[in-house]
């Protein structure tokens, strides 16, 4: 197994994510288009999206800590040095997870708060 492998992996991650925000900030625009015509500020838009990528990060970290403790008998097997319950990589893994999904959820987030609203409410 090469040893940035999982740097990729995490970059697989955040680039999934990020795409996915992405998609659902688009399927969102007249949405968003109406509530920054009825007075939302775009720091509200943000945490909006910010909210939405950090409650998907959220799922998928608990998701996998659950997985990786139900199959710890099978994954002890992969792991170098390290036990598939040890507190320090589990507690290192969740907080570069969420630090992952809230950097790819920026971007999003940023976009849709600089939308026009006449071109958001237009958007079909």
């Amino acid at each position: 197994m090469p040893l940035d492998q999982g740097r990729d992996s995490d970059e697989h991650d955040a680039i999934g994510l990020y795409g996915v925000l992405g998609y659902a900030v688009t399927r969102r625009t007249s949405e968003i288009g109406v509530r920054l015509a009825m007075g939302a500020t775009a720091g509200q838009i943000r945490w909006i999206i910010l909210g939405q990528a950090c409650a998907v990060t959220t799922a998928g970290v608990i998701t996998g800590v659950v997985g990786g403790l139900i199959f710890q008998r099978f994954i002890s097997a992969m792991l170098f040095e390290a036990k598939p319950t040890d507190p320090d990589t589990i507690a290192t893994v969740v907080g570069l997870l969420l630090v992952l999904g809230l950097t790819a959820g920026f971007f999003p987030a940023r976009r849709a708060s600089k939308m026009d609203p006449t071109m958001a409410l237009r958007w079909e």
